[in-house]
């Protein structure tokens, strides 16, 4: 029987994050040869990304009531062999989100771990996150425009502040 927990990462918009930082794996059995074990994750952010490292795979993506759900799966895992292969999975918020931003949003999610070993089986709890995403300095262009001015004489000045994920204030 395994059982997830929420940990609380620093998400930062744009910067992925491995799947190890935000569930942690216990388990209340000490043998799980001929066990099998399977992680769902659910409910993102529409634009978030998830994806298999080298070395993991998802093992199924379905869509069911309008929500796209990504297994990971596994057999016969001590807890950190489970988070050995969280280690491996990689989840990126969506581009340019942040909390309190022009593209404001956070980062939820909800993960379930579910378990056999031969005719037993357990489904944990379904944890959920839901996690305020900060912002990060992006590349930021500076534009001053002048009218045309004699020298010594008071002008307007209209600076303008862009980048390419944030928009332009004036």
């Amino acid at each position: 029987k395994y059982e997830l927990t929420a940990l609380t990462p620093e998400v930062k918009e744009d910067t992925p994050l491995t799947l190890d930082k935000f569930y942690s794996v216990a388990s209340s059995e000490g043998n799980h040869v001929g066990s099998s074990w399977a992680v769902t994750i659910t409910n993102l952010p529409t634009g978030a990304k998830i994806e298999a490292l080298p070395g993991a795979t998802i093992s199924t993506i379905y869509v069911k009531d309008g929500k796209t759900h990504y297994v990971i799966s596994g057999t016969n895992a001590q807890p950190s062999d489970i988070k050995s292969v969280f280690e491996k999975i990689q989840i990126t918020p969506p581009e340019n989100m942040n909390t309190g931003g022009d593209i404001n949003g956070k980062l939820t999610m909800l993960a379930t771990i579910s378990s056999t070993n031969g005719a037993a089986s357990h489904q944990g709890t379904t944890v959920p996150q839901d996690l305020t995403i900060l912002p990060i300095t992006d590349d930021m262009k500076i534009t001053v425009e002048a009218a045309h001015t004699n020298e010594d004489e008071p002008t307007n000045l209209k600076i303008t502040l862009s980048n390419t994920s944030d928009g332009t204030k004036a």
